[in-house]
């Protein structure tokens, strides 16, 4: 991606997100490929930093919680954001969302797929699969060579052409 389209994606984000949650959003920090291992090459991943919502403030409540209240306060436009998100921008496959006290002290977060991937066929299963670096670093390569669009796409490609190869006794 080019970094006139990335400069528009996440202006566009920034504005959605602010216009959604006026009152929450403290600011969109930007992750991209090589600053997280979950991010995949071509991938941008905004992390929403919101204010505590009702409910948390003046105490630490544990990330997940902190999600859970904001969800509850705001459930429309958490609903449409992530619509729009889904729809307008496919280069973002995960968010981060962390929250911040009155006082700027971040309370934690957490980095969430934001679409959840269905089988390919009706007799696919699902499956999660821990890689070391340089496993990731071979399913990166495939990605940026065009040969896949993900690493999962990298890993099904992989298997299919060592299942075409045969047993090698």
């Amino acid at each position: 991606m080019d970094q006139a389209a990335e400069d528009r994606i996440r202006n566009e984000i920034e504005a959605e997100a602010t216009r959604l949650f006026p009152d929450s959003v403290r600011r969109v920090e930007w992750l991209r490929y090589g600053d997280v291992p979950i991010i995949e090459p071509g991938e941008i991943l905004p992390r929403f930093v919101f204010a505590e919502p009702p409910g948390c403030r003046g105490r630490r409540p544990e990330p997940r919680e902190a999600l859970t209240a904001f969800q509850a306060a705001h459930r429309p436009a958490v609903k449409q954001f992530r619509h729009e998100l889904e729809q307008r921008w496919p280069e973002i496959r995960h968010i981060g969302v962390a929250f911040e006290d009155g006082g700027g002290h971040g309370r934690g977060g957490m980095i969430r797929a934001l679409r959840e991937h269905g089988p390919v066929h009706r007799d696919a299963v699902a499956v999660m699969v821990v890689l070391t670096a340089a496993e990731r670093e071979t399913a990166d390569a495939l990605i940026t060579a065009g040969i896949a669009s993900s690493r999962a796409e990298a890993l099904r490609w992989a298997l299919t052409h060592a299942r075409e190869a045969g047993p090698q006794v």
